[in-house]
């Protein structure tokens, strides 16, 4: 009733963020195994938490996060109106997918599940920051994550092999590194879970999270990461067969 949240502490050598940095700047096999490890570990830790049975906090859908994003839009349009319908194509697209793929049930979520709130002790790991705990279908928790691996994971390897020139395309040993990571911290997840997760429905939430960071490259002034955003999303939509809404 107070809304207050009691969080202990977690022993910490070093964050998951952090880890990441390190394992792809070294490229060896070494910390690549160990950095592997270490993903399938949190996607273990994930799928327990989801499985814990947990009731408490509100429930959020693909629904309100869909209107959230869509209304930062809509203000951006009141300042840029050269875009006004323009992602118009992706949210009816987002909300047909949806309708085609019923969400699956809601489970205890942590709602800004990132590799910076995962802590790395040793061989341990622990989660923090529990402010925004909810209730929602495990595709938000994974689809976020993902998300966050996939551009800090780009942009250590842009930074350590050079970044791409403007109007080049990223490598495409980066791309393919980046997928290899989500997709096993993805099939570790599935491999461990007890709840109800339709890789679809991850599918679609990634792509609205993917959408939402280009908007805030807008909102937030970051123009400097547009175009490293813009290649991810480029890259993700033509694995879908989506190319078309971001030409």
């Amino acid at each position: 009733e107070e809304n207050v949240v009691l969080q202990g502490p977690i022993k910490e050598d070093v964050s998951l963020k952090d880890q990441l940095r390190l394992s792809l700047h070294a490229g060896t096999p070494e910390e690549m195994n160990r950095l592997r490890a270490l993903l399938a570990k949190t996607a273990r830790g994930l799928s327990e938490l989801h499985g814990s049975g947990v009731t408490s906090g509100k429930v959020v859908t693909f629904e309100d996060e869909l209107a959230e994003v869509r209304g930062r839009v809509e203000r951006l349009e009141r300042f840029v109106p050269e875009i006004i319908g323009a992602a118009d194509p992706l949210f009816d697209l987002l909300e047909s997918i949806a309708r085609a793929h019923p969400a699956d049930p809601a489970v205890p979520s942590h709602r800004s599940f990132r590799p910076a709130q995962v802590l790395i002790s040793g061989d341990d790991i622990g989660f923090i920051d529990f402010d925004s705990f909810c209730q929602a279908e495990p595709a938000l928790d994974l689809s976020l994550f993902v998300s966050v691996l996939r551009d800090l994971s780009m942009r250590a390897l842009q930074k350590r092999d050079g970044r791409p020139g403007p109007g080049e395309p990223a490598r495409a040993e980066h791309l393919a590194l980046v997928d290899d990571l989500s997709t096993a911290f993805l099939d570790a997840y599935e491999a461990a879970t007890s709840v109800d997760v339709t890789r679809a429905r991850v599918d679609l939430w990634h792509a609205l999270e993917v959408w939402s960071r280009i908007v805030d490259c807008w909102i937030k002034d970051r123009p400097e990461r547009l175009p490293h955003c813009m290649q991810l999303l480029t890259h993700l939509y033509a694995r879908e067969g989506l190319t078309e809404l971001v030409a």
